[in-house]
């Protein structure tokens, strides 16, 4: 499994990678329909982040491709896809 070791705002770690499918459920604002959002990517994993007991790594692959939203105090994250993608 390909590696690397990074830093960030916590410290340095090792983060281990794969390529992983993610199948995302949504509501479209638009139709009220209920569809999904397959992708491809690779993914990050560290222990690093235990402590924190969250964990968010790197902003290429996914972060770069989609406009998303973080309400923490809401509970919400959301992703902005277009109709074309859906």
């Amino acid at each position: 499994m390909p590696s690397a070791v990074t830093s960030g705002a916590t410290g340095k770690g090792t983060v281990y990678y794969a390529d992983v499918s993610i199948s995302i459920p949504f509501r479209s604002e638009k139709t009220g329909q209920v569809s999904s959002l397959q992708l491809q990517t690779r993914a990050g994993f560290t222990e690093g982040m235990d402590a924190q007991g969250i964990g968010l790594l790197g902003q290429i692959g996914f972060f770069d491709t989609y406009p998303v939203t973080f309400d923490q105090p809401g509970n919400v994250f959301g992703i902005h896809v277009s109709d074309t993608e859906t």
